[in-house]
């Protein structure tokens, strides 16, 4: 049985994939860059981020900031971490984690990991040894995913390695 906290967290976090999707939702824009890796975030709601894209889309994410809709959170067996914005290849990204099946801490499955980018929405490719780290602070971790686009699960257009953090709450 869901608790209303659980069901929120799930409203709010459907809504802003839609927008997101459906492209009517804009990220914030125009936050403060970080000072340093020893301050990971200020109150703009900027962090410190080390993901390297390559394929399709190629760079990397050094900061972001907390998106529209914002959440990161765990609560009745459920983690949900998103939109995380960031710029990857002079491209506005923003990241999307959310895991139904959620039990602390540890090493997952990538299913439930997206980012997207424009029109584009990129996934663990089927059958790939794609893995997401949630660490004990349960708003960072690594990640390590060979990526599929749109509407093809099977073909691998690019990978995504590294260290990712929640921007700070908004609240």
């Amino acid at each position: 049985m869901l608790t209303n906290l659980t069901r929120h967290l799930v409203v709010v976090f459907m809504a802003g994939t839609l927008a997101i999707a459906c492209g009517s939702g804009s990220p914030n824009s125009g936050a403060a860059t970080s000072s340093a890796a020893t301050t990971p975030s200020s109150s703009s709601g900027q962090v410190s981020e080390d993901l390297t894209f390559t394929g399709t889309v190629s760079g990397h994410m050094g900061s972001a900031h907390r998106g529209d809709t914002y959440v990161c959170a765990s609560t009745g067996g459920s983690f949900v971490a998103g939109p995380i914005v960031g710029d990857v290849g002079g491209k506005q990204m923003a990241m999307n984690v959310t895991k139904l099946s959620f039990h602390g801490a540890g090493t997952y499955a990538a299913g439930g990991v997206g980012f997207d980018v424009g029109s584009d929405h990129y996934f663990p490719a089927t059958g790939s040894q794609s893995s997401l780290v949630v660490n004990a602070d349960l708003r960072s971790g690594t990640i390590s995913i060979d990526l599929a686009a749109n509407s093809d699960p099977n073909s691998v257009v690019g990978h995504v390695t590294g260290t990712w953090r929640c921007p700070p709450d908004a609240f």
